[in-house]
């Protein structure tokens, strides 16, 4: 498809939620947000794996990965420990029905509370 990129009137908003599982390609994206205007980040510290691996063949067959890089933020900011999120709030040891989740109702109200601020 040709034309112009996609262009909005502004950036939506955007809450990421976090938790204790969010790793790897899960903290990439996390981090993309990181320092953007317009999103928030709510839950837990995530897991601290935001690296990327180099894979190298050894002459048995075997393969090595090695760490080769830490993500950064649009800032330069590296994640090497994870991520904190903006408002912090326990995780419960399981999944918790939609109703209940303390991190998605949270993020779910600051979403609505931005939505109304931004039609007055």
């Amino acid at each position: 498809m040709k034309g112009p990129p996609l262009s909005l009137p502004e950036l939506p908003w955007v809450a990421v939620l976090l938790d204790r599982s969010t790793a790897s390609s899960g903290e990439a994206i996390a981090i993309s947000f990181e320092g953007r205007s317009r999103s928030r980040s709510f839950g837990e510290h995530s897991m601290g794996f935001s690296t990327a691996n180099d894979e190298d063949p050894l002459p048995d067959g075997a393969t090595l990965y090695l760490c080769s890089s830490v993500e950064a933020d649009r800032t330069g900011k590296r994640y090497e420990d994870g991520i904190e999120p903006d408002v912090k709030l326990t995780a419960p040891n399981s999944i918790p029905r939609e109703d209940q989740d303390a991190v998605l109702l949270t993020a779910e109200r600051w979403l609505a509370q931005e939505a109304i601020s931004d039609r007055e």
